[in-house]
């Protein structure tokens, strides 16, 4: 049973016995320990205890407890404190709520204990805080009791400075509770307005939150700028808005005039050093906590009154500036505000501070890319060109702002100066003195500093550095070369001239440039096949080329280091620089992670903040600055075999990829909150090293190194990528290939029309980045953001989806939005958005016959039937529908796939075909095997001309005349012409033969005057440029023979051949030398014309009843050239019974003939043969006027126009080598003439200096030795009479061999 009565009897009992057997120290130090078991209940006992406390006065005075207590406690405390160890802490503020309970109940005084504590100890801060925390001793009491103890504040803000600070290496600034509680208490005491609130120690709070910050501002400043830490300086849900306000404004205005060591002339040549990405993070946080009241308005209106009253640390007062433009959305507005006022108060009033401020101000925030801030050259421009706002309108304003500038001048860098000549203010009526005045200082300047200004430069005349000097001007000159050389085959003149005659230049500037190291290409590109033409030519030092070789087999084994990108081991890649590039692009993932998990997350960094902080890790990987938006952004050419990155390049880069693809893949299809990627792109334009090599890597994946690996997150990275490439427009690059260097465009574009499409593979990989572009588009597409996809990407998506998909190939709209379909692409062609795009951007016949010619039939996706299937659809169906913008006709439409099919054929291979064996095959396979399918499509549509489509007017020139008159117009250049016509008529051969003439069989007549037209293109385009030598090739004198002949049925066929041959005479010798081939032709009818008879003589050999001495030497030409034995002896015969002047027409169409073989085409052994036999017999039987009318001869005289292939120059080489091959026959006949022998010298002068000038190629010097050795032996035969009626001028043209004979001869 319970002994008991009450709860209080139980109390008073266990009284009674701990006061008989235990002292007050011990219960308290009982009382401690009980307070240290987290498992029990303290709050039972404590009351029990202190219970105690009240028995025991009636032993002992309450007092006496009480200080007991207190000195019991103190001691603990000192030595819970010196201990500083993480277990100490909970026994610490256990102890201090014991003594709070001690308070409460009577037994101390918050003074006393107070007091008593700090005789024993300077307070921590972290038992300061307890004590606050736990309402034992307020902060308010302790400064209040402190304040007038000297000394304490500065103590005290040392302390506080020093928990921010961890003592190790890093020197990083942490956030702690203690300080963030301290400081927010100093914030309600210093600043809060309350009544109840003001304070003896408000002052003091104040001050102490003043010299913290200050001292937090200086160790920011000692730390490296890289350094992550960061501290937190109040909790504001402990702080009113009010108070913080307050403070935070208070706290700027004493940051920014803190310590203002740097005067103006310093700023203006370190403030580049004050810019967001060189800033120590640790004072970045610190500004970005004090501006978090504010917007942007108050904190400039807090900047602008500081200038205003107070002197500055410009240090620090920019660096502000840099976080404002940085950190604050839609800041560059109130910038140029500010500074635009500052500018014009300082212009209009002479005030040259305000002018200086905001100058300062402005170059500040024009450091941090275009993606936040303009460039200079466009503030400057902007703020001081003509307009309406233009602060320089007066002779006063203008003087002062030159006055201005030229004492800036000594303190500025050169870029700015060059901003200052090229974009010149506006200058008032009478104020150009005081500009030209300017601008001469300034160029002396310039000239000071060792920079170059290039008045030449498109943008007012500044270049970057050396830009257009030394180097980029031999480059240029290089290049030129390199690209005649490609395009000729020949050594440019201009460098065989630097050679001889600018030696020291030639040597000393231009081959080290041509021999710069580089990894060499596998198969030799121009610049190598150029270079080994120089030195096989004897036009490069030995010990040059030597050294040459040896560092490109360097150049060639360091980029072999870095081949592997997904090698473990960075090499020698340790860099810091680096490692904070890749932090800070794992931030830009995080911000989109947390944003696309949850979009109203806030987040560490803003956009913008991260987007700068990755710009400087960028410069500082690459060692560059940003390109200074003077000069135009470099044009970058895309090369395909020689795409050598270094591999720090390639790593950034390929990092920078994975980035945006991880953030879009993070976004969860929310796209329209992707505004990082615009400003990310816009910013990396600012570095044009980085945007090369970033297109470089685009290409790359995109169209020359294709993986089948590629994920969907990577197709959606590169097509993002494009789409905002497109939307910056003329900020992006433009690119060019080698072989087009005028051909330009953005970048973007150039991906897009190069998406491969030979394979189905490669379709499907097209098709893929195209849906994806359109996807992006259609996500990123918003109320406030209009983004519109380029025309490639809707036509291209059209080809390929239709090409592909079978379901899609429908001519109504109507169908296709009511489609059902699970395909993605089939989903967005069906859809409103994408059939709206191809309403305005349809694909044109001539377009898709460009694509389908890029097509490999042998690797395609669709096999024969169905390509055949798909090419009627769409040119039936497709483009002959109702839905065709353009209204096509099938002769339009066959005009445009033959002038696709020559200009595709004749279009020179850039160098992505040159220099790999593999795509040459490939490419070549390709266009082999789609010109098949694309000659049936030409064939169909040509059937269709006699549906409704063919023309009637017989006066209106051919079709076919029409499309080659276009295409050799378009030409700029005999050998393009003369590339175009053979492709041409190659083209014509698949076609029926009628079409050559007429678009219909049987439909001319002598009246027409189209057919005239027809023969004046065959005797000026087609025989010119087709001709080998003199003869047409069999097959194209059948074509047009049976054309002819087939559209004069109006007239008597028999007579066909020979109007042909009346009114294309330069036929003739190719009939006749074919007419093997041509006689099975010709109807019965033709056998008895002229020409057939002509045949018949040339059969039989036998010339003597041939009246016409032209007729004579055709058919002895043509016997000749198919004569199958070596007898000539029937030559030997004609010669005899036929005139002089036949045979001298002989001689002319041998020589032309033997010019081609020798010089063209060098293949027909037996042909040649047969005209250098035939020469043989020939000049045996001519005398000295027909020797010296051959040397004389001109082209014009005989009815045969030269043919392209021979040059004149290419002709009398050849006479001159055939007179050296028949010496002994020709050479008696330069004795008695003294005329023959100067057109033999100045013939041979001629040969020779071509000779020399092309010889250094490839050509054999063996001509050239030939031919002199037979002008020699003829010298030696010339009296010295004759010798010396020649002129010295044309002696010393031949050369010393010729000039050392001739003085021997007349010496001898």
């Amino acid at each position: 049973m319970w002994p008991f009565r009450s709860q209080d009897q139980l109390k008073q009992t266990v009284l009674q016995l701990i006061s008989h057997n235990l002292s007050s120290n011990d219960i308290l130090n009982e009382l401690s320990c009980i307070k240290k078991d987290e498992t029990f209940d303290s709050s039972l006992i404590a009351p029990l205890g202190f219970s105690y406390a009240a028995h025991v006065t009636k032993v002992t005075s309450q007092q006496q407890f009480g200080c007991q207590a207190a000195d019991r406690y103190i001691e603990k405390i000192v030595q819970l404190v010196n201990k500083e160890t993480p277990e100490t802490e909970k026994e610490l503020v256990n102890t201090v709520s014991l003594v709070h309970q001690l308070i409460l109940n009577g037994y101390l005084t918050e003074s006393g204990f107070h007091d008593n504590l700090c005789r024993h100890m300077d307070l921590p801060l972290s038992l300061l805080w307890i004590l606050h925390k736990e309402g034992v001793v307020a902060i308010e009491t302790h400064f209040c009791k402190m304040m007038n103890r000297q000394g304490f504040g500065d103590e005290f803000c040392r302390k506080v400075v020093q928990a921010c600070i961890k003592n190790d290496t890093t020197n990083v600034v942490i956030a702690t509770e203690v300080v963030i509680g301290i400081l927010s208490e100093c914030v309600e005491l210093g600043y809060a307005e309350e009544a109840s609130l003001q304070s003896p120690a408000r002052d003091l709070a104040a001050s102490i939150l003043q010299s913290v910050v200050l001292g937090l501002v200086d160790e920011a400043m000692k730390s490296p700028k890289h350094s992550a830490g960061s501290v937190v300086l109040f909790d504001q849900s402990k702080v009113g808005p009010a108070a913080l306000k307050k403070a935070s404004s208070s706290l700027i205005v004493a940051i920014l005039s803190h310590k203002p060591v740097h005067k103006v002339s310093q700023a203006i040549r370190d403030q580049h050093n004050w810019a967001y990405g060189q800033m120590p993070a640790a004072l970045i946080h610190l500004y970005k906590q004090l501006m978090i009241p504010f917007g942007i308005e108050e904190v400039l209106h807090i900047l602008r009154q500081v200038l205003d009253e107070q002197e500055v640390s410009w240090q620090l007062l920019l660096s502000l500036v840099s976080v404002v433009v940085v950190c604050y959305q839609n800041s560059t507005q109130h910038i140029l505000d500010m500074t635009d006022a500052l500018v014009q108060e300082g212009l209009e009033g002479c005030d040259m501070e305000s002018t200086i401020t905001g100058f300062l101000l402005a170059r500040q925030a024009c450091l941090h890319g275009p993606h936040v801030f303009m460039a200079y050259p466009e503030w400057f421009q902007r703020s001081f060109s003509e307009g309406a706002n233009c602060p320089v309108k007066t002779r006063k304003s203008f003087t002062f702002l030159m006055k201005f500038l030229t004492d800036l001048m000594p303190h500025e860098s050169a870029q700015h100066i060059k901003v200052h000549i090229a974009r010149p203010p506006f200058v008032p009526p009478k104020c150009r003195d005081i500009l030209a005045d300017y601008i001469l200082l300034a160029k002396t300047r310039l000239q000071d500093l060792k920079e170059i200004l290039d008045d030449n430069s498109k943008d007012g005349g500044v270049t970057n550095g050396n830009t257009k000097s030394g180097d980029s001007a031999q480059q240029e000159e290089v290049d030129n070369a390199v690209t005649v050389f490609a395009s000729s085959g020949k050594l440019p003149t201009s460098i065989i001239e630097a050679s001889i005659f600018r030696k020291p230049y030639y040597i000393g500037q231009f081959l080290p440039q041509l021999l710069k190291p580089r990894p060499l290409p596998n198969f030799p590109d121009p610049r190598m096949k150029l270079i080994t033409a120089l030195k096989n030519a004897g036009k490069i030092p030995l010990s040059m080329f030597t050294n040459y070789e040896r560092e490109c087999q360097r150049e060639s084994a360091q980029l072999l280091e870095g081949v592997f990108l997904d090698s473990d081991s960075d090499g020698e890649m340790e860099t810091s620089d680096l490692d904070l590039l890749l932090s800070s692009l794992h931030q830009l993932v995080a911000m989109a992670t947390r944003c696309g998990l949850d979009p109203a997350q806030k987040v560490k960094y803003t956009e913008t903040e991260l987007v700068t902080l990755i710009c400087e890790r960028i410069e500082a990987c690459f060692s560059l600055k940003p390109w200074p938006g003077l000069e135009p952004i470099p044009v970058i050419m895309i090369e395909r075999h020689t795409i050598n990155l270094p591999e720090t390049q390639l790593k950034v880069i390929n990092s920078i990829l994975n980035t945006i693809a991880e953030c879009l893949h993070a976004e969860k299809g929310l796209f329209h909150s992707v505004t990082w990627l615009p400003r990310f792109l816009l910013a990396l334009t600012q570095y044009p090293v980085v945007m090369k090599t970033l297109c470089h890597r685009i290409w790359t994946l995109c169209c020359w190194q294709l993986r089948e690996d590629y994920q969907d997150v990577h197709v959606k990275c590169l097509a993002g990528i494009l789409v905002e490439m497109e939307l910056l427009g003329n900020r992006v690059p433009k690119v060019f290939t080698y072989t087009s260097k005028t051909e330009q465009c953005q970048f973007p574009t150039f991906i897009l029309q190069h998406l491969p499409i030979r394979t189905s593979w490669e379709m499907e990989f097209s098709l893929r980045i195209l849906m994806s572009c359109l996807q992006y588009v259609i996500l990123t597409s918003s109320s406030t953001r209009s983004v519109n996809p380029s025309p490639i990407v809707i036509k291209k998506f059209m080809y390929l989806a239709t090409r592909l998909h079978t379901d899609l190939r429908f001519s109504s709209s109507d169908k296709l939005v009511a489609m059902a379909t699970d395909s993605d692409v089939e989903a967005i062609f069906t859809s409103e958005f994408y059939q709206n795009l191809l309403a305005t951007e349809q694909l044109s016949f001539q377009e898709w016959v460009g694509y389908e010619l890029d097509v490999d039939p042998n690797y395609d996706a669709l096999d024969e039937m169905e390509r055949y299937n798909y090419h009627m659809w769409v040119v039936h169906t497709h483009f002959m529908g109702p839905c065709v913008a353009e209204k096509n006709t099938y002769r339009s439409m066959a005009s445009i796939v033959i002038q696709e099919l020559v200009q595709n054929k004749t279009r020179t291979q850039d160098t992505f075909e040159k220099s790999c064996p593999r795509c040459d095959n490939s490419s070549q396979n390709t266009s082999s095997s789609n010109k098949v399918h694309m000659m049936s499509i030409l064939q169909n549509l040509t059937q269709m001309f006699t549906i409704g489509d063919s023309s009637n007017h017989k006066d209106e020139l051919p079709w076919l005349q029409k499309e080659l008159l276009g295409l050799v117009k378009r030409c700029s250049d005999s050998d393009s012409t003369c590339a175009i016509v053979h492709v041409f008529i190659r083209v014509c051969l698949c076609l029926p033969a009628y079409l050559f003439f007429s678009d219909l069989p049987g439909s001319l007549t002598e009246q027409c005057t189209s057919l005239q037209s027809t023969l004046d293109n065959i005797n000026t385009i087609v025989i010119p440029y087709l001709s080998e030598g003199l003869l047409l090739p069999a097959g194209i004198v059948a074509f047009l023979i049976q054309g002819f002949a087939m559209t004069k049925d109006a007239v008597n066929p028999s007579s066909a051949l020979d109007q042909l041959c009346d009114r294309c005479p330069a036929l003739l010798p190719s009939i006749l030398a074919n007419h093997e081939m041509i006689r099975p032709l010709l109807c019965p009818r033709e056998l008895n014309t002229k020409i057939s008879q002509l045949m018949k003589a040339v059969r039989n050999k036998s010339f003597s009843d041939v009246g016409d001495p032209m007729l004579a030497a055709v058919g002895m030409f043509s016997g000749i050239y198919n004569n199958t034995s070596c007898n000539f002896e029937w030559l030997k015969t004609c010669l005899i019974y036929n005139s002089s002047q036949k045979t001298h027409l002989l001689v002319k169409l041998l020589i032309m003939q033997l010019t081609f073989e020798q010089s063209v085409n060098k293949k027909r052994q037996r042909v040649t043969q047969n005209l250098e036999s035939a020469m043989k017999c020939v000049l045996d039987s001519i005398g000295p006027g027909l020797l010296g009318n051959l040397l004389s001869w001109d082209t014009g005289d005989m009815a045969f126009t030269l043919p392209h292939s021979i040059s004149k120059t290419m002709l009398k080489c050849a006479i001159l080598r055939c007179l050296a091959e028949n010496s002994d026959r020709v050479k008696p006949h330069f004795v008695g003439d003294m005329r023959i022998l100067a057109s033999l010298l100045k013939e041979y002068a001629i040969f020779r200096n071509v000779i020399m000038a092309e010889g250094n190629l490839q050509t054999d010097m063996n001509p050239l030795t030939e031919v002199t050795q037979f002008v020699l032996k003829v010298l030696e035969v010339i009296p010295k009479e004759h010798l010396t009626g020649i002129s010295q001028e044309l002696i010393l043209d031949c050369g010393p061999a010729v000039v050392e004979a001739v003085m021997q001869q007349l010496t001898s």
